[in-house]
């Protein structure tokens, strides 16, 4: 529906893409050319999708002689053997972990902004109760599912448990099903955590960083020389596509955007990084220009962390298409909740939309010097961590084009502080009340 299949407008599953049912792509060894030429037909750059397919055809196959040498080599009885044995040390591991965490129940609760579709203050909630080498996440009572994309399968749920139980209790257990037989998983059908078919969930990713801030957060008193602030809570995305002047070819980059890490005991956080779950590096600034007709006018600190107990600082990227190209993705227009968001929004457009949304009155339009196409755009980016105070919640506007006769500048500071305020509820601290960082400042010239 849009390039990158991330932009917000998408409400059902149907939109993000093509669905395939598992199906051979090879038979006998030989590929089936109307299924890869199926593929490739509904993707917009297929030459480099072909590099990518083989690329993981190649490791398929070394994997498989790799499994036929061990299987010449072994008996069958002791390699499937050491295969329950692998899954059981490893659920064993887990309850070891578990065991280093006193027993109660841990409580928590936090909100996704919004949904881009006039939800705001989506609520999660959960409970962990911690036994003697058992853990159970019960996240019943959060939010229903919503309209926009954010809504998770289970399955990602889990992801995002496992990650965050794994990363705070034992790093270095190997990922199998030993991992989720040590853990129970509470969530209501229909819920934002495990949503029906055909909900959207393209971008799933931003609520599966919360969840895993939520957990870290919900256990800092179990394990606090293990446990960090709050990172940047979600997952930012901006795609830029067009024709590259140079060859004459379309392109497409998908630039995800980091955030501050959290704080962390005897150490300060870390600045501009990718946190939990995607945790990608950063493209180098020469790869970016040499590769696609862009220039990077700055890549750097938007904020400083004032204190250790800060998590770190934002992150601040200047970038400029060489030639009209269109934008989508999930980079926010931050809506102005509050006087201070207003302070710190600026936007500016030569030709600006009558976009609302039911927190802000207007939204900068964008375009280039040729009119093209912007996606919609209003979820909440990276920045706002999930502890972050509740003055300072937003939801995004929608991002619309416009003709424009000269270049088009938007600017949006994401993650705004302020007070801490008091507890939700006694006996249930939230994220909100704990340690605050920084997120992204955008600053894209079309």
């Amino acid at each position: 529906m849009a390039p990158g299949g991330l932009a917000s407008v998408m409400t059902e599953i149907y939109q993000e893409g093509l669905r395939i049912p598992p199906i051979k792509l090879f038979r006998r060894g030989e590929l089936q050319t109307d299924i890869f030429d199926l593929l490739l037909l509904n993707v917009r750059l297929p030459e480099e999708r072909r590099g990518d397919y083989f690329a993981q055809i190649s490791a398929c196959r070394l994997g498989e002689r790799r499994f036929k040498e061990l299987a010449a080599s072994t008996p069958r009885e002791t390699m499937f053997a050491a295969f329950d044995e692998i899954i059981e040390r490893t659920a064993r591991r887990m309850r070891e972990g578990f065991r280093r965490l006193k027993p109660g129940t841990y409580r928590i609760a936090d909100v996704l902004d919004g949904d881009g579709h006039g939800n705001v203050d989506i609520p999660i909630k959960l409970a962990i109760e911690v036994g003697d080498g058992t853990v159970r996440l019960d996240f019943r009572g959060s939010a229903r599912q919503v309209v926009g994309n954010i809504n998770m399968t289970f399955n990602a749920t889990q992801s995002a448990v496992c990650y965050a139980l794994k990363a705070l209790l034992d790093e270095d257990v190997p990922n199998n099903q030993g991992v989720l037989d040590a853990i129970e998983i509470v969530c209501d059908e229909g819920s934002l955590l495990n949503c029906a078919f055909p909900a959207a969930v393209a971008q799933r990713t931003s609520a599966c960083q919360r969840i895993a801030d939520m957990i870290v957060g919900a256990l800092k008193d179990a394990v606090p020389d293990l446990a960090c602030g709050a990172s940047n809570g979600s997952n930012t995305a901006a795609i830029f596509t067009g024709i590259d002047p140079r060859t004459g070819q379309r392109y497409l980059y998908l630039e995800t955007l980091g955030g501050g890490f959290g704080g962390r005991a005897g150490k300060d956080g870390k600045d501009g990084v990718q946190v939990h779950i995607t945790n990608p590096s950063t493209l180098p600034i020469e790869a970016i220009e040499s590769e696609y007709p862009l220039l990077v006018e700055s890549y750097e600190p938007a904020a400083g962390a004032a204190a250790r107990d800060c998590a770190a600082s934002s992150a601040r990227s200047a970038t400029r298409p060489a030639s009209p190209a269109s934008w989508s993705g999930s980079a926010p227009a931050p809506g102005a909740s509050s006087a201070a968001a207003k302070a710190r929004r600026a936007a500016s457009c030569c030709a600006p939309t009558a976009a609302t949304s039911r927190r802000s009155r207007a939204s900068p339009s964008m375009s280039a010097s040729a009119p093209t196409v912007a996606s919609s755009s209003r979820r909440r980016g990276p920045a706002a961590t999930a502890r972050r105070p509740s003055a300072t919640r937003r939801s995004w506007p929608r991002m619309q084009a416009a003709a424009c006769s000269r270049p088009t500048t938007w600017r949006g500071t994401i993650a705004i502080g302020g007070p801490t305020p008091p507890n939700d509820a006694p006996g249930q601290e939230s994220l909100v009340n704990s340690r605050r960082c920084c997120g992204v400042l955008l600053d894209f010239t079309l």
